[in-house]
């Protein structure tokens, strides 16, 4: 019954249901829209999900590159993508990259660990 993040979904049939019992605006289940960042008919790939996590991290003038990416998936079904990334340039720059968890229905990135 809850959608990623904890907002409690509820089909039409229960939106009917709780017309038809006379709940209160105040008490009733409320149709929450779910966050996305993927434009609509697009679908996370690996390139896109490089540019999400790379966008939680971008500095000016600082290039970034995956260092490693692994899919996680829930009974055989992907939620996310957690992807490395270091820097690439400027040369011989100590730090910088981070973790990223990229999710796999949004498509947005939330940064696990910055690399300093």
């Amino acid at each position: 019954m809850f959608a990623s993040g904890g907002v409690a979904r509820i089909g039409l049939a229960g939106a009917l249901a709780a017309c038809a019992l006379g709940s209160s605006s105040g008490n009733a289940q409320r149709l929450v829209a779910t966050r996305t960042c993927l434009s609509q008919g697009r679908s996370l790939d690996s390139a896109l999900a490089v540019s999400q996590a790379s966008s939680v991290l971008s500095h000016k003038g600082v290039t970034l590159a995956p260092r490693a990416l692994q899919a996680i998936s829930d009974n055989g079904v992907e939620v996310g993508v957690i992807i490395a990334l270091r820097v690439t340039d400027p040369a011989g720059m100590i730090g910088g990259g981070g973790l990223v968890w990229v999710d796999t229905e949004t498509g947005c990135p939330i940064l696990l660990r910055r690399y300093e």
